[in-house]
């Protein structure tokens, strides 16, 4: 009978023992996680800075265009609410300067 009281005792000991250990190395994946997650986001800042400087500089004493002299936008017109401009291959951030969009002004004032 001390027997069974002793193994039942040491199962319970064990399973507390288990579960304290999961409940630790949660707490410390969590933390860990977090470190990771907080690095992440850090760096992916960093990149999203390092190129809009970049963009920045490119842009960096260009002359604006004096109006849409020299302009000929290809758009399709789909309907009344919507405009396709039509790319062909690949165009850069530089030549958006060049892009001339008349819009309705609906401010308040």
């Amino acid at each position: 009978m001390v027997a069974v009281q002793g193994a039942r005792q040491a199962t319970k000991d064990a399973e507390q023992a288990t579960e304290e250990a999961k409940r630790r190395e949660d707490e410390q994946l969590q933390r860990e996680m977090s470190a990771v997650s907080n690095e992440l986001l850090g760096a992916e800042e960093g990149v999203r800075l390092i190129l809009h400087e970049l963009g920045v500089a490119l842009l960096r004493g260009r002359r604006r265009n004096d109006g849409t002299a020299g302009l000929e936008a290809q758009a399709k017109i789909d309907n009344a609410r919507q405009i396709q401009y039509i790319f062909e291959g690949e165009f850069w951030t530089d030549e958006l300067d060049d892009l001339v969009v008349k819009m309705e002004d609906r401010c308040i004032d």
